[in-house]
């Protein structure tokens, strides 16, 4: 099974609002992609879980 690509920050489920606003501005410099398999490791409701992290950038990165 090929792996499907978000490109979209607002095609990403579950992101809180604030934290949308805030990935959508870092988006329009940086090329933002992740896939459907990332996306379903990450526990949304961990803040700062691995998988999250390593699929998104944080305020530190």
């Amino acid at each position: 099974m090929k792996p499907r690509y978000i490109t979209d920050i607002d095609k990403v489920p579950n992101i809180p609002e604030a934290e949308r606003e805030k990935l959508k501005r870092v988006a329009q410099r940086y090329v933002f992609r992740v896939n459907d398999y990332y996306l379903g490791l990450i526990d949304w409701n961990v803040q700062g879980s691995p998988s999250s992290s390593s699929s998104f950038p944080t305020k530190g990165n």
